[in-house]
């Protein structure tokens, strides 16, 4: 007769090393539980007719077992992080199967414990008890995906002008100048751009001096106006001369000047 046992794993060690597979017969609340031995000629097997149910086989119970530790594993996680975390797809792709991973953040999210963002993109909430949900800047995103890519990122076009305040408008497409692939990522209604472009267009290590000069390169020589340089010096200003003297030398010649001009006086 068969020997009852509790599935675990050490009887699936004990199963596949006496060539045994176990079966198990489900009837309503109370699961059974049987090893079958299995010889070369044939498979003794216990029939069980327990509410008519189902006959799982081995591999059926171990895609079970691996799919509640994979879930367990990709729940301790996000509750042990922080809120304001972001959280990729990819960053649990060591617990389970694509499949497993795309259901457990679904039903977190259902849950309300995350948000998605975008594809394959997710976010525990910060909470505030007057305002609600706190989401993150279109900024932080793209930063974060940078990280997460090992890329380097430089906001171009409207979207400078708009970090330094000599625009209102809220660019729907945010462009990044990168090193790293080049792509299209929806968040809600406003879109982050990564343009691929040379490693030389980085020379410029200080965020506030690239963002000054993008901003000029979005201007345009012919585009200059006594406006747009009295909004644009206070920015110049902030920036150290030992920078200035060190990387703005890696700005076009026109920039040079107008940024030279803009600090000396």
């Amino acid at each position: 007769m068969p020997e009852d046992l509790t599935v675990n794993d050490r009887n699936f060690k004990l199963g596949k090393r006496l060539g045994k597979e176990i079966v198990v017969s489900a009837c309503s609340e109370f699961p059974t539980y049987h090893l079958i031995w299995r010889n070369r000629r044939q498979i003794l097997y216990d029939r069980l007719f327990c509410c008519n149910k189902y006959l799982l086989n081995l591999l059926q119970i171990k895609w079970f077992l691996m799919s509640e530790t994979s879930r367990n594993k990709i729940e301790t996680k996000i509750f042990k992080s922080s809120r304001g975390d972001f959280f990729f797809a990819d960053d649990f792709k060591n617990y389970g199967t694509p499949e497993n991973i795309r259901l457990t953040l679904f039903r977190l999210e259902n849950d309300g414990l995350i948000e998605r963002l975008a594809h394959g993109i997710y976010i525990k909430p910060k909470k505030d008890p007057l305002l609600g949900t706190i989401y993150p800047s279109v900024e932080e995103i793209a930063k974060e995906i940078a990280r997460r890519d090992k890329a380097r990122i430089a906001p171009t076009g409207v979207l400078a002008l708009y970090l330094l305040g000599l625009t209102t408008q809220v660019p729907l497409k945010a462009v990044y100048l990168t090193d790293g692939s080049q792509r299209d990522i929806k968040i809600g209604k406003r879109t982050i751009k990564f343009k691929r472009t040379v490693p030389k267009s980085f020379a410029i290590k200080d965020d506030l001096l690239q963002l000054v000069v993008s901003a000029f390169k979005e201007q345009g020589q012919e585009g200059l106006s006594e406006e747009f340089l009295s909004m644009i010096k206070h920015s110049v200003k902030k920036i150290e001369k030992q920078i200035l003297d060190s990387q703005l030398k890696y700005a076009p010649v026109w920039i040079q000047k107008e940024i030279t001009k803009l600090y000396q006086s």
